[in-house]
């Protein structure tokens, strides 16, 4: 490109750009990592210096292994499911011209507003003997975590594959005029323009899920624990931080691989999403498959547990009942905090997280999709620390802060919002990311 159509760069542009890369990366080294290699060096480092010894007996345990092989599958076959199940999802939300399409889009994220604990406990309704699903057997079984974690990612695989799959031009629709069958011209173009935003999703989702905690304590407790609870159970029962800072090195090299795909495949779809939206097209019988997949997975795994929750809201004792919305009115729990200020704790503590990650997240887009970036390996980089906190362990983050700034602050609630923002931060920027990009 010549120098004639090249934009021009503004005084101070370069400024303004590093210094909106610096404030988060500044909130990422001080709120998170500062935290994790505490609490990492309090378990692996001595006055003699590192234990290099203790860390190997560590990694010889059978039970190390076990569990690093159980996260591992469990998160493999969840993100496989979430992948089968997501892409019909995505083209009939965002390829079909469909009534009410825009309600269904906001349904299938719902789950992502529930707690993990409270989704369990519904899973675990639906999969017991005499539950709805009882004849599948997988009441305390891994496959009723792998069941649990689809639930929850299946969305997001349709939001990060649904935005580029309504920007393809018609390269398929022009293979099948020349003779390609439906599951050719799928196979051989659409699958090969999709695969940025695939593989970018399936690393976020497998992220989700080797690092997935109320879900693996509810419905897989026990016997099919996870890094994540292993590492729970070593710090809080055994009090054994060098077995857990093993653990959370284990978890950071698996994270660390799925953090470069993300970060490699997000840059590549960000690319993709410069061509602009397709319109959606009328259904026809060759989407017949897509409708029925897509219409399964909502109604009967996303809409199922959902019903299940709310069912079980009017229920006490076996009886259908209002007493438990009664009981929400200053009523207190085994903390002794009534449910309504429960619910402003809850309210005020997001809001401010939120608040708090959108504008680091927009700060951190700005400066990775402005013209006048960073070079590519600083950039890189960049994406790569911020996604690290989708995939290392809360439980490390945790007591991470407690060993660090728990001290200097005045209150332990202060850290709540800013250690949500920390886990929020790689999401806003992504989807800040690819906004800017389409």
């Amino acid at each position: 490109m010549s120098n004639a159509f090249r934009i021009p760069r503004p005084r101070g542009a370069s400024l303004v750009v590093a210094l909106a890369l610096a404030v988060p990366l500044f909130f990422l080294a001080v709120f998170f990592l500062w935290p994790v290699v505490a609490m990492l060096a309090r378990g692996l480092v001595t006055p003699a210096g590192v234990d290099t010894a203790g860390f190997a007996a560590e990694l010889t345990r059978p039970r190390t292994w076990k569990v690093a092989g159980q996260t591992l599958w469990m998160a493999a076959a969840s993100t496989g499911c979430s992948v089968i199940l997501g892409l019909p999802l995505a083209y009939v939300l965002y390829r079909l011209r469909l009534p009410g399409v825009r309600v269904v889009r906001a349904f299938v994220v719902v789950p992502f507003v529930l707690p993990t604990v409270v989704v369990g406990t519904a899973f675990r309704a639906l999969l017991r003997a005499d539950g709805p699903y009882g004849f599948l057997g997988w009441d305390s079984s891994p496959w009723a975590v792998v069941a649990a974690m689809v639930f929850f990612n299946t969305a997001v695989i349709s939001r990060t594959v649904g935005p580029l799959w309504a920007a393809l031009p018609p390269h398929a629709e022009a293979a099948r005029t020349l003779g390609a069958s439906p599951w050719r011209a799928f196979r051989t173009v659409t699958l090969v323009e999709l695969a940025p935003a695939i593989t970018s999703g399936a690393a976020i989702v497998f992220l989700f899920c080797s690092t997935s905690f109320g879900i693996v304590q509810t419905l897989g407790a026990p016997g099919y624990g996870t890094l994540e609870t292993e590492i729970w159970v070593q710090t809080t029962t055994f009090l054994d931080l060098r077995a857990a800072a093993v653990l959370s090195l284990l978890q950071v090299v698996i994270v660390g691989i799925a953090t470069a795909v993300a970060a490699r495949a997000t840059r590549r779809t960000s690319a993709a999403l410069r061509l602009r939206p397709a319109a959606r097209r009328k259904v026809s019988r060759s989407d017949i498959p897509a409708l029925l997949i897509s219409g399964t997975t909502v109604i009967f795994l996303i809409g199922a547990p959902l019903l299940t929750l709310v069912a079980r809201s009017f229920q006490r004792s076996g009886t259908w009942t209002l007493e438990n919305y009664r009981n929400l009115i200053g009523s207190s729990g085994f903390s002794g905090v009534s449910a309504s200020d429960a619910l402003r704790n809850s309210l005020t503590t997001g809001l401010s997280a939120a608040v708090l990650a959108l504008l680091l997240g927009a700060l951190l887009a700005f400066a990775l999709a402005s013209p006048w970036a960073p070079p590519r390996p600083v950039s890189a980089a960049a994406e790569g620390i911020a996604l690290l906190p989708l995939g290392v362990s809360a439980v490390t983050v945790g007591f991470g802060l407690f060993l660090t700034i728990r001290m200097l602050v005045p209150s332990a609630q202060v850290l709540v919002p800013v250690a949500q923002a920390v886990v929020a931060l790689p999401l806003v920027a992504g989807n800040c990311l690819l906004r800017r990009g389409s």
